[in-house]
């Protein structure tokens, strides 16, 4: 049996088939990790964990995906893409991928060297410098076609191409797909992450680290992380137009979070702005089911208030003794309390 006092739990790639219904006991649960298992229903206790905030079911058995489940008073960060219950919309949203004109290159194209340090590394697999076009690129090179903690490659891959689409300039643009045998990765923009060379080469940088041990659902910001007010409302403004474009789309991107961010930090002459990435935990759903859309798109807003609350928290010291500072940032916390309380799915 379970532990009623267990936090977090992670069952990730098993064979699981049922759930006891005793999980209904563990209130105190926040995260619970269930992608990769043989599941083809949830245990209608599980409607009593109020303090559950993520939630990986990806790759599952499920046929449907109750709404108790969606509408947990806590719940920020589900995923649940590979399952016979978002299969069709998976279906329709790939078919609007490979018509969006999204080249497919050669490997051989891109001038890779996977011997260098990757510019990042994901549970899907690691992002790479290098060229196409004449410009410099990140590629992502998946690890392999097997799933991972939060979902599948094939799925990342069309959320990161519809992503591409959007108007906002609030995502990391996908230019291309490449094939390297029987496997794929994509081609992304390339985000400077050094020191800056020129104003043309802005320093991109992680707005977070990801939640540690004891943070559980909570991403690790530096004991001495500070943003200036125009890096925050510059990072509100892009990744919450970032949200309402995927959206529109139908993609839950599933894991907004500060360590999935890149931003630009304010200099003289230079703007801030942030650019949400990985769409590793993302999946697709039907925006004409306007009763699901909609508590499909506040489980996202939590999310999204959650990260207002944590740049609130790390505003540079004395800006907040400018009244009109203060006005603003009091609108910005009820715009994250809203979207936290999901009073309204569309907040934004």
């Amino acid at each position: 049996s379970l532990a009623p006092t267990l936090v977090w739990l992670i069952l990730t790639d098993n064979k699981i088939e049922h759930l006891p219904v005793s999980i209904g006991k563990c209130v105190g649960m926040r995260k619970l990790m269930l992608a990769g298992n043989a599941l083809t229903a949830l245990p209608h206790s599980m409607g009593d964990l109020v303090n559950l905030e993520l939630v990986r079911l990806a790759d599952n058995q499920l046929k449907t995906f109750p709404n108790w489940l969606i509408k947990l008073q806590k719940l920020a960060w589900l995923a649940v893409a590979a399952n016979p219950a978002t299969n069709e919309s998976a279906t329709r949203a790939k078919s609007q991928a490979d018509a969006a004109n999204v080249p497919v290159v050669d490997w051989l194209e891109l001038g890779v060297d996977e011997d260098v340090p990757p510019l990042g590394r994901g549970a899907s697999g690691a992002v790479y410098e290098g060229a196409w076009n004449g410009k410099k690129v990140a590629v992502k090179v998946y690890s392999s076609a097997a799933k991972t903690s939060d979902g599948r490659p094939e799925d990342e891959m069309t959320a990161s191409v519809l992503a591409g689409t959007t108007e906002s300039s609030g995502v990391i643009k996908t230019i291309a797909r490449f094939t390297r045998g029987d496997s794929r990765g994509l081609v992304m923009e390339y985000l400077h992450q050094g020191p800056s060379s020129s104003a043309d080469e802005p320093q991109w940088k992680n707005l977070a680290d990801p939640p540690s041990f004891s943070s559980v659902t909570r991403d690790v910001y530096g004991t001495d992380v500070r943003f200036t007010v125009k890096e925050i409302l510059a990072i509100a403004h892009d990744i919450g137009g970032a949200l309402v474009d995927l959206h529109r789309r139908g993609v839950n991107h599933g894991d907004v979070y500060g360590h999935n961010i890149l931003y630009v930090p304010e200099s003289p002459g230079v703007n801030p702005r942030a650019k949400l990435g990985d769409f590793g935990a993302s999946f697709f759903y039907d925006v004409d089911h306007e009763a699901r859309a909609d508590l499909i798109f506040a489980t996202e807003l939590k999310a999204y208030g959650h990260l207002l609350t944590e740049l609130g928290c790390r505003l540079t010291p004395g800006a907040r003794n400018d009244q009109d500072v203060v006005t603003m940032f009091d609108f910005l916390r009820k715009l994250a309390s809203k979207c936290i309380d999901a009073q309204c799915s569309r907040a934004l």
